[in-house]
Order: C-alpha cells, then structure tokens, then sequence
C-alpha cells in the first residue's frame, strides 16, 4: 500500500506537470483560462464519480472488482485516445528560437515562462529587404515588432536617432500610448522581424506588474530624449 501511494503520488505530478503544459501549449492564447477552466471542472466531476462507482461496485461485487475494473476502464480509454494524444503531443512544439528572442527585449524579460511562451507562439514572421520602411513617423500604429536578424535605422523628422538590431524591439509607444508613429524605422539590411499583434502586445506587457514597469521606462525614455535607444522606439 506504500509503495502504491509512493507511485500514485509521483504519477499526479508527472501528470500535472506534463498535461497542463500540453493544454497551455494545445489552445489559442485566448483560450487557455477557459480550457483549464472546463478540465479542472471534468476532473472534479471525475473524482466524484470514481468514489460513487467504486462504492457501487464495492457493495456489489467486493474490493477486488471495485478496484480492478475502474483500472481496466482507464487503461481502455486510455488506448481508445491514445493516437489523438499523439497528434496533439506533437502539434505542440515549442518556439525556442522566438522565446530566446523576447527574453533578450526588456520589455518582456520579466514575464514568467507560461506567458512569454504564449506570446512567443503569436509573433509572425516577416521578412523585408534592404531599404524597406517597416513603419512610417504618422502612422497608425498596430503591430510590435521585434527583431530577429537585420539592423534597422530609426529617424524622426529626417534625423538620425539610432539603429536595432537582434534582440531589439520597436513601435511600443504607439500601442502604449495610442498615438500615431513617432519616428521611421527603415531596413537598412535584408531583415528578419517577428511582428505581434498590438493588443496582444498591450494586453500582455500591462498585465504584469514587472513588464509593465519595463515598457514604462523604454516608453519614457524615447520620449524624453532625442538619441536612439536600445531597445528601438516608434
């Protein structure tokens, strides 16, 4: 009986571990609160169900079969979902190279693993030759971008304020704000960006204390200075 609670305790937290990343990693961003929502609902129902049916099967038939056949049961839909486990194990890749990338932007440096993966899983790829103005000073502004390969030079009123690279973000002023662009960003090199939806980009880095601060201070900084920064700026 030790050794039993030993292997049922161990398996709940491979279990947990393992099937709530899966969920996180299965469903839209938008989502996710909802999923969980409806499994933790489904394994309370579960548990409650288990103790009636153990209990009926208990006073029916005794100990031995009030055990094995909830176990045979379990192992039979377990081989049922077993191929459509797989497809969804699999579809759930991870995007390494896009969440090295906006660790390295301080703006979301500060978000914990579950949330800069689910923004990591929403940037698109964008590709832009040398020469081409990603965003224009006047704008409308709707989408963060972040750079993954390239060098980029940013202008305000034809001035020369800097230039991004890797691992340096641009356009959080005008989702922050809701202000038009405040400077041109122009490729000055073959360019990979990851562009992010802005109010993905304005619901995620607001909805946490540490990022929040972060985008305070890059907003503030571009804002109260005319030199390039870091970190981009439009």
């Amino acid at each position: 009986a030790l050794a039993l609670f030993v292997v049922v305790g161990l398996s709940g937290a491979v279990f947990n571990a393992t099937g709530k990343t899966l969920m996180q990693r299965a469903a839209p961003p938008d989502a996710v609160a909802g999923a969980f929502s409806v499994v933790e609902s489904l394994m309370n129902l579960g548990l409650a169900l288990g103790a009636v049916l153990v209990w009926i099967g208990y006073r029916a038939a005794g100990a031995r079969i009030a055990v094995v056949v909830p176990a045979i049961a379990a192992v039979f839909l377990v081989a049922v979902l077993w191929r459509r486990l797989r497809e969804v194990d699999a579809a759930a890749s991870v995007p390494q190279v896009e969440i090295r990338l906006l660790r390295a932007i301080r703006i979301f440096a500060p978000l914990p693993a579950p949330a800069i993966e689910a923004v990591a899983r929403e940037l698109v790829p964008v590709t832009v030759t040398a020469g081409t103005r990603v965003i224009a000073e006047g704008d409308r502004g709707d989408l963060y971008y972040a750079v993954g390969d390239g060098e980029l030079d940013v202008t305000r009123v034809e001035e020369h304020l800097g230039r991004v690279g890797r691992g340096d973000g641009f356009g959080e002023i005008a989702l922050i704000r809701d202000v038009p662009r405040t400077a041109t960003v122009t490729a000055l090199t073959d360019t990979l960006l990851y562009a992010l939806d802005g109010e993905l980009f304005v619901e995620t880095v607001t909805g946490n204390a540490g990022a929040g601060r972060a985008v305070g201070e890059v907003v503030d900084g571009h804002l109260g200075r005319d030199t390039g920064h870091p970190d981009g700026g439009s």
